[in-house]
């Protein structure tokens, strides 16, 4: 069997509001399955239902990963957080009020082992 490589999904989070579930499940509806996501929360000065449900969710979920930052250093440093937790061969970014179209990871990857 052919060993596919592992894809690190980052999203950077800021007081969500529920447009981030279609995120979240705009990945978990990839066609290509080997990835891993992590959520990283800037610092979101209060905890919204919204955030709450996102760390509950994420604890149930052993592809995703919630990673609540001590403070707010904006976008870009979340994102470095993110990318330095992951062991992946490649990564790759959603925003929390992005989506997904289905198959688009497979898309990309099967573009990239094409022409490495």
């Amino acid at each position: 069997m052919r060993n596919f490589p592992k894809v690190d999904i980052i999203m950077p989070l800021y007081n969500p509001n529920d447009w981030v579930f279609e995120a979240i499940d705009s990945v978990l509806n990839q066609t290509y399955s080997n990835w891993h996501f992590y959520i990283v929360d800037d610092f979101t000065p209060q905890l919204s239902d919204t955030l709450a449900k996102v760390k509950s969710f994420c604890k149930t979920n052993p592809k995703l990963t919630f990673i609540q930052l001590v403070e707010n250093q904006g976008p870009h440093n979340a994102l470095n957080v993110g990318t330095l937790a992951g062991t992946g061969d490649f990564l790759t970014f959603i925003d929390q009020d992005d989506a997904w179209d289905y198959g688009r990871l497979e898309k990309s990857m099967n573009l990239l082992i094409k022409n490495p």
